[in-house]
C-alpha cells in the first residue's frame, strides 16, 4: 500500500465518504449501501491448439525469469510446483510421522493430506481404547504450527504478487510501445499487424499457464487420495456447525472494494505521464505525427523516466490492494478457524476414547468436494489456456513484424557536408504511382507523376478534392512508399537514406495534427526533442508561439504555457452515470480538461512546427493545408511567418485557396485526378489557360467588381484578378 502526494482536488470530504491512497490511485468511497455485481466475465474460446504456440513460450518464460529475478521466478515456479504435487507427495510419506512433518513443511499448501493424518491418528485411539495424549497433542500442534506458517507464506505472497505483476506489465509494456513506435505508416495501418495484447495481461498470461499446470497434478494427487480414502471405514458427518466459523470471521474482517459506491483516479504524476507517453506510443491517432516528428527516442526515453521514477509502486486496479490485510494475523486466524472441526474431533478422542469415528467419510466428503471444484477449475481454465497461448504467440509475433517502407543505410544530411551551408532538400519524383494498402486497383491514388522541386524553393501544390495532393505530400515526407516509380532525395533514391534521418530533417503540419496529452509547452516543445529540457525551453516555446499565431490562446489559460491539454485517462466509478452528490463533485473536477477551438489547435501545432524548423536541422517544411479552420488573417500571418523562416529550407504549401501564396512560389504543381496536369510558375500557368487557370479564376470571380462578367482569358486578366483575391 503505497500513499502518494495529493493531486490538488482533495477538498474536504463529505461526512459519508472515506479516502485510501493505494499504489498510484486515490479511492474515495461511499458507507452506503452495497450494488449489485455484474455477472462474470465470459471467456471466448480460443481456435489455435497448443503445438502451434509452443514455440513461443519459451521465449515467454525467459522473458519473465529475466524481469522477476532468479530468486522470484524459482520461489514462484517452486511454491506453483508444490501446489500440484503435494498431495501425492504426502500419501507416499504416510508412513511416518517426522516425514509426514518435514513433507509438509516443505509444501506449506493444501491441507487435507495433513487433515487425514490427524484424523488416522485420533481414528485409532478410538478403535484401540486407547488413546496416544502425546501424538495427538504433537501432531495437533505441528497442524496449528503449518497452518500460521502457510498463513504467513500466503501473507508473503500477497505483498509479492504486486511487485511482480508490476516488474512484469511495465517489462512488456515498453516492448510492446517499442513495437509500434517502430513500425512505419503503412504496416501500422494494418490492423493485422498492431499487437492486440495488453500489456497487463501478460502477468495473467503467466499465472493462467502456470496455474492449468498446477490445477493437473492437484486432481492427480487428489484422485490418489481419495481412493485411498474409500478403502477405509467410513462413518457420518457431525461437525457442519464448526465449519461456518471461518467464513463469518472471514466475512467480518475482509474488506471488499465492490461492496461500495467509489470513484478511483490516478494521482501519481509518473504514473500519469507514463501512460501519455504509452498512449502517444501505441493510439493510431498520434502515429503520423509521431513518425513525422521523429519523435521515437524522445518518448522512449521519457517513458524511462516515468519508469525509473514508479519503481514498484503498483498500479494495478486497487481492489485487491484495498482487500490486503496488513498484517498475517487475520490470516493466521483465519486458518485456525478453519481447523475447528479438527480439534473437535481432537477433544472427543480424548473424554470419549473407543467411540467409533466418522473420520473417513468426512474426510471422503471433503475430498470429493475438493476433487469437484478442482476438475471444474480445470474446465475454466483449459478454455482459456488457447486464448493465453494465442497472446504470447501474437506479441512474440508483433516483435518481428517488418517494416514496408525500405530503411538504406545512407546518412542524411550525407556525412562531411559542412555545418555552416544552409540548404535544402531537393525532391523529385519518377512515374511515381501510387495506391493506398488494401485499396482497389481501380483506386489509384497518383498515376505516373514526375517533377522536380530545387533545393530551397518555394512550392504550392493545388487540385481540387481527391486529386492527390495530400497523397503526395505522405510519399515526400517518407510516410509511405510509391507502388511504382522513384522518388529522389538530393538526386538519391529516398530508400537509400536511413528512414529516421529522413523524418528528422523533414517537419509536416497538417490539418489533422493534433494535439498531445501533455502540457501546452510541452506541445510545443517537442517539435524538437533536443530542447524540452534545455535551460531556454520557455523562451524558445513562447518565441514558437507568437510565430504560431497561439499567444492569445495561451494568454486565456490559468496556467499559461504549463496548462495540461487533457488529462491521461485514469478517472473509474463504481457505476455509470455517477448520481449527483460528492462523490460525482469530486469526479466531474478530475475529469475536467482544457478544450480548443479548432483554430487554436491549429495555431499550438504551427507553433510546434515552428519549434521544430528553430532548431535548424530541417531541410524540408510541408504544410498540407494547416489553415482550413483558421479565419483568413490567420491564414495569411501563419503563412508570411513560415516564408519569413525558411532560408535554406524547402517548403512545400498545399492549399486549396489561392493568394499571395501563389505569387511568392517558384514552382506550382497542379493535381489532377492522381495525375500532374501541370507545373510551373503562377505567370506561366495562368498564360496555359489550362486547369490552373480555371481553378485560379473560379475563386478570383467572387471578388470582382462585376461578377457577371466573363472570366478573362488573357494572362493580363489573371493578374488583375490576382490583385482582386484577397484571402
Amino acid at each position: 500500500m503505497t500513499k502518494n502526494e495529493k493531486d490538488g482536488n482533495e477538498d474536504k470530504l463529505h461526512p459519508t465518504l472515506s479516502e485510501i491512497y493505494l499504489g498510484v490511485w486515490r479511492v474515495v468511497y461511499s458507507h452506503g449501501p452495497t450494488v449489485e455485481l455484474p455477472g462474470k466475465r465470459t471467456i471466448e474460446q480460443c481456435k489455435k491448439g497448443y503445438q502451434y504456440a509452443r514455440a513461443y513460450l519459451w521465449p515467454f518464460f525467459r522473458d519473465v525469469w529475466s524481469v522477476l529475478g532468479t530468486r522470484l521466478f524459482a520461489l514462484y515456479f517452486l511454491n506453483h510446483f508444490w501446489w500440484g504435487i503435494e498431495s501425492a507427495l504426502l500419501l507416499y510419506l504416510l508412513s511416518g510421522l517426522l516425514e509426514e512433518v518435514c513433507a509438509y513443511v516443505l509444501t506449506g499448501f493444501d491441507l487435507f493430506v495433513v487433515d487425514q493424518i490427524v484424523f488416522h491418528k485420533i481414528e485409532r485411539a478410538y478403535l484401540n481404547g486407547k488413546p496416544d495424549t502425546w501424538a495427538i497433542g504433537s501432531t495437533l500442534l505441528i497442524r496449528l504450527f503449518c497452518v500460521a506458517g502457510v498463513a504467513f507464506v500466503k501473507w508473503f505472497d500477497d505483498g509479492y504478487s504486486p511487485v511482480m505483476r508490476t516488474r512484469v506489465k511495465l517489462h512488456f509494456q515498453k516492448v510492446v510501445m517499442q513495437t509500434h513506435l517502430r513500425l512505419d505508416l503503412p504496416t501500422y495501418s494494418d490492423a493485422t499487424n498492431r499487437i492486440q495484447v495488453q500489456a497487463s495481461q501478460t502477468w495473467y498470461i503467466f499465472t493462467d499457464i502456470m496455474g492449468i499446470v498446477t490445477v493437473a497434478f492437484s486432481a492427480l494427487s487428489h484422485l490418489a487420495l481419495i481412493v485411498d480414502l474409500a478403502r477405509g471405514e467410513q462413518g457420518g458427518l457431525f461437525f457442519a456447525v464448526l465449519c461456518v466459523a471461518k467464513p463469518i470471521f472471514s466475512a467480518t474482517f475482509t474488506r471488499d472494494l465492490w461492496s461500495t459506491n467509489f470513484i478511483l483516479y490516478a494521482v501519481n504524476p509518473d504514473y500519469l505521464r507514463s501512460v501519455a507517453l504509452n498512449n502517444l506510443a501505441t493510439d493510431t491517432s498520434y502515429k503520423q505525427e509521431v513518425l513525422s516528428g521523429a519523435l521515437e527516442e524522445y518518448i522512449e526515453d521519457e517513458f524511462q523516466k516515468t519508469q525509473d521514477a514508479l519503481g514498484e509502486i503498483p498500479d494495478e486496479f486497487p481492489s485487491s490492494l484495498f482487500s490486503a490485510n496488513p498484517s498475517p494475523v487475520i490470516n493466521i486466524l483465519e486458518g485456525i478457524l478453519g481447523d475447528l472441526p479438527l480439534i473437535y474431533y481432537a477433544i472427543n478422542s480424548l473424554i470419549f476414547p473407543g467411540k467409533i469415528s466418522v473420520t473417513s467419510l468426512a474426510m471422503f466428503q471433503q475430498t470429493a468436494s475438493s476433487i469437484r471444484d478442482t476438475f471444474e477449475r480445470i474446465n475454466r481454465q483449459k478454455s482459456s489456456l488457447n486464448e493465453n497461448l494465442h497472446h504470447v504467440e501474437a506479441l512474440y509475433n508483433g516483435m518481428n513484424i517488418k517494416n514496408t517502407i525500405p530503411d538504406g543505410l545512407l546518412p542524411y544530411p550525407p556525412t562531411g557536408e559542412k555545418d555552416d551551408i544552409k540548404r535544402g532538400m531537393a525532391v523529385s519524383a519518377r512515374n511515381v504511382s501510387f495506391k493506398y494498402p488494401g485499396s482497389s486497383e481501380a483506386r489509384i491514388a497518383l498515376k505516373d507523376v514526375s517533377f522536380d522541386i530545387p533545393a530551397s524553393s518555394l512550392v504550392v501544390i493545388v487540385g481540387a478534392n481527391g486529386s492527390g495532393k495530400s497523397s503526395l505530400v505522405k510519399l515526400l515526407s517518407n510516410l509511405h512508399y510509391p507502388t511504382s516509380g522513384t522518388i529522389l532525395v538530393d538526386g538519391k533514391p529516398s530508400t537509400d537514406y536511413h528512414s529516421q534521418d529522413l523524418r528528422k530533417a523533414t517537419a509536416l503540419l497538417t490539418q489533422d495534427h493534433l494535439l498531445f496529452p501533455f502540457t501546452v509547452a510541452e506541445n510545443i516543445a517537442v517539435g524538437d526533442p533536443d530542447a524540452v529540457d534545455s535551460p531556454d525551453k520557455a523562451e524558445r516555446v513562447l518565441a514558437a508561439a507568437k510565430l504560431g499565431g497561439a499567444m492569445a490562446a495561451i494568454n486565456k489559460l490559468d496556467h499559461g504555457i504549463e496548462e495540461m491539454t487533457r488529462r491521461a485517462e485514469s478517472v473509474f466509478a463504481s457505476q455509470y452515470p455517477m448520481p449527483p452528490g460528492p462523490l460525482k463533485d469530486i469526479m466531474d473536477k478530475v475529469e475536467k480538461y482544457t478544450d480548443f477551438s479548432g483554430g487554436e489547435t491549429q495555431r499550438l501545432v504551427a507553433s510546434r512546427t515552428f519549434m521544430r524548423i528553430s532548431s535548424g536541422n530541417m531541410r524540408l517544411v510541408v504544410a498540407d493545408e494547416p489553415t482550413s479552420a483558421m479565419d483568413p488573417e490567420g491564414e495569411f500571418e501563419l503563412f508570411e511567418a513560415l516564408r519569413k523562416v525558411r532560408e535554406g529550407t524547402t517548403m512545400i504549401f498545399i492549399t486549396h485557396r489561392f493568394g499571395h501564396l501563389t505569387k511568392h512560389a517558384d514552382l506550382i504543381l497542379c493535381m489532377k485526378e492522381g495525375e500532374l496536369v501541370e507545373s510551373g510558375t503562377h505567370r506561366e500557368l495562368i498564360a496555359k489557360e489550362g486547369e490552373y487557370h480555371k481553378l485560379y479564376n473560379i475563386q478570383a470571380s467572387a471578388f470582382r467588381e462585376d461578377p457577371g462578367s466573363s472570366t478573362s482569358s488573357s494572362s493580363e486578366a489573371g493578374e488583375t484578378a490576382e490583385e482582386r483575391v484577397k484571402l
